[in-house]
Order: C-alpha cells, then structure tokens, then sequence
C-alpha cells in the first residue's frame, strides 16, 4: 500500500510536522521501517486531519468491509482485516488526489 501523487507529497509533510513520541522525523525511511500497523495508524491520523475517515467494519463472522464517509459513503468488498485496511488506504488516496 503506498501513497501516490498529491496525497504522497502532502502526507510527507504532515508525517515530517508531527512529532512522534517528542521526536520529529524527517527521515521517510523511519516510516517506511515502521510495522504496516503502525503505519496504517499514521495514514488514518492523515487521513482524519484532511476530514477522510476510514473505518473497518466487521462482517458476517470473520470478514470485514470498508468504508469512507468523507461526505459521501464509498463500501468495499468483503476482505480480511488486513486486506479491508490496504484497500480504505488506497481509496482515501484516490479520494484525496481527486479533491486536489
């Protein structure tokens, strides 16, 4: 799951902002060197900042579904837990790069 376009750019500068335990990264690398679950709760940080919120909902037993409500509702598929979040984030990124 990466970012691309104006979504990348302007995540970069909100990630490089935001200090993280007291400490501010300017390195991207450190993110990148970071759990996908901890980057996901970074994205969805940036995400909520820009007024696009991401949620994974269960479904039907062990499956799950996304949503977005950034004043309009866009619902995935059934996925796993990881899967529903890879695919919110790149939803939210084509999203934010369509606004921008």
């Amino acid at each position: 799951m990466k970012l691309t376009g104006k979504c990348k750019k302007d995540f970069r500068e909100f990630y490089n902002n935001r200090p993280i335990n007291g400490v501010y990264h300017t390195d991207y690398s450190v993110f990148m060197s970071k759990t996908i679950s901890e980057q996901i709760g970074v994205y969805v940080d940036f995400f909520d900042s820009v007024k696009i919120y991401i949620e994974i909902m269960p479904f039907e037993g062990k499956s799950f579904y996304w949503l977005i409500n950034d004043n309009q509702m866009n619902e995935g598929e059934t996925y796993t837990r990881p899967e529903a979040r890879t695919a919110a984030i790149e939803k939210a990124n084509e999203i934010y790069n369509n606004a921008h």
